[in-house]
């Protein structure tokens, strides 16, 4: 049984660290496409076709990796508490789902870029497109986000719970958490006031708990001796 657990959490930190990477190439290279000052919407995405098409297929792994990291700590940490942790991966769940609309709305915003969609209409209607195609996969990012935060804050506790990390890191994950969900909350009610005060705090505190947190699980596995192991499973020690 410990044997089993171990694997498992290891598991779990290779998934972290898949995501933590995969998803911050895909910001990176979304946003250097479409951030800042430039031509307007569809010729930025035409003239960046190949990095946009790279990021939306990391969001697209993103989300996968996403579900599979639920299921591992479901394995892990269901024994804790099961009906938190199926609250916790139903919410992980919807955070992968919110990914693959998300990407739904690049290959659309892509489509139009490339001209495949609206080539026949006026600049004005492809750039109306355009920017539906986009609010579409920015309303399913934040979403995506809110899904994150909610889940994130039910396994860290159930971490902190199980201790099969140190309290510190289990800590440190429920504070950094807390912190970029009341950014998302603000970005929920309006996407510009994303990125205050809450928001730069927050992606400092969080941004390196991911792969501290991976590191850590694929390093050192779990902690938990052979009955901490068995009170996992749902057997009374």
């Amino acid at each position: 049984m410990d044997a089993s657990l171990d694997r498992v959490t290891r598991y779990t930190g290779a998934a972290f660290l898949l995501v933590f990477v995969t998803s911050l190439a895909a910001g990176l290279l979304g946003d250097a496409a479409l951030g800042g000052d430039g031509p307007l919407l569809v010729g930025r995405v035409s003239e960046h076709l190949v990095a946009l098409r790279a990021s939306n297929l990391l969001w697209v792994i993103t989300g996968i990796g996403i579900i599979a990291m639920a299921a591992l700590l479901y394995a892990a940490l269901g024994g804790v508490n099961r009906p938190l942790a199926l609250i916790a991966f139903g919410w992980w769940l919807a955070e992968g789902t919110m990914l693959a609309v998300g990407a739904l709305g690049m290959y659309g915003l892509l489509a139009v870029g490339a001209g495949t969609i609206g080539a026949a209409v006026s600049g004005p209607e492809r750039e109306a497109l355009a920017s539906l195609f986009l609010g579409v996969q920015q309303g399913a990012f934040t979403m995506h986000m809110l899904f994150f935060c909610l889940g994130g804050l039910a396994w860290y506790s159930l971490m902190l719970q199980a201790r099969i990390v140190p309290r510190w890191l289990a800590g440190w994950g429920i504070v950094g958490v807390s912190l970029v969900l009341a950014n998302m909350l603000v970005a929920a009610w309006d996407h510009d006031l994303t990125l205050g005060t809450i928001g730069l705090v927050a992606m400092l505190l969080y941004v390196p708990f991911e792969p501290v947190l991976g590191t850590w699980l694929v390093v050192r596995g779990t902690r938990a001796r052979a009955g901490q192991a068995t009170q996992l499973q749902g057997v009374p020690a």
